[in-house]
């Protein structure tokens, strides 16, 4: 797991969550905040939000997910999410 990985912790991404949901826009089964889209499973027990170029899942027992396929994807994605709800 890389630093910037390290940086993203579940209660940050639920936040985020929580306030994109608040504050977006609907767009189909997900809502959106500027670059930002959040979105949950059916039954709620996963979470996600993405960008663009990554995307960060919340799973069971908060474990966290990442994917991306670039570190500089995953920092822009990292200061979008502290800009949001502050650092985790």
């Amino acid at each position: 797991m890389s630093e910037l990985e390290r940086k993203i912790d579940a209660r940050q991404v639920l936040r985020a969550y929580q306030r994109i949901v608040e504050a977006g826009e609907r767009d189909g089964d997900a809502h959106r905040l500027g670059e930002l889209v959040a979105s949950a499973d059916f039954d709620g027990y996963t979470v996600t939000v993405s960008d663009d170029a990554v995307t960060v899942r919340v799973l069971f027992h908060s474990r966290v997910a990442i994917e991306t396929g670039h570190p500089r994807a995953l920092e822009a994605f990292v200061k979008r999410l502290d800009a949001l709800v502050g650092p985790a």
